[in-house]
């Protein structure tokens, strides 16, 4: 038997401007249903049916906006196509962009530890309150030791990633 080969993406969320709560009320559920309508309007049922039964939203952070979306291998492109589309998720004005595109989540968790590493002066530049300093700090550090609490359990049970 083959086992199922997925890709996982790096999705950035970035609300709309005028909005001004941002995406504190935002859930993977949320998320999940705006990209399945968003792959319906731009590959109708063609893209439903390649991409529904494989399309699952791993992980949110809305702190610093970060989604991980998995969908079986071949099909990334779809949704790629169809994130344009997604406009708001709730009642929130969005814009979703992929950052990168990778096999497996470790390799994401990684791909995400080098992007805050690389943008955290930029974040900390655009927070206006001591809280919103705060509260993207928290964010990074704990979305940086769940890697290393993956990495640990890992290595302790012999599980071995491959990229492909």
């Amino acid at each position: 038997m083959v086992r199922v080969k997925r890709r996982y993406l790096v999705c950035e969320v970035i609300a709309g401007e005028e909005e001004d709560t941002q995406l504190q009320n935002i859930k993977e559920l949320d998320v999940y249903r705006a990209v399945s309508n968003a792959i319906s309007r731009a590959h109708g049922d063609y893209g439903m049916g390649l991409l529904k039964k494989s399309l699952n939203v791993k992980y949110l952070n809305i702190g610093t906006g970060m989604a991980f979306i998995r969908v079986r291998r071949g099909a990334q492109h779809l949704l790629q196509t169809a994130l344009a589309f997604v406009k708001k998720i709730g009642n929130t004005n969005v814009t979703m962009t992929t950052l990168h595109v990778a096999g497996t989540i470790r390799s994401c968790q990684k791909f995400l530890i080098s992007f805050h590493k690389q943008h955290l002066p930029d974040f900390l530049r655009h927070c206006s309150t001591p809280e919103e300093r705060l509260q993207v700090q928290r964010s990074i550090k704990a979305a940086c030791e769940k890697v290393n609490m993956y990495k640990h359990h890992s290595e302790s049970h012999g599980i071995e990633e491959d990229d492909s």
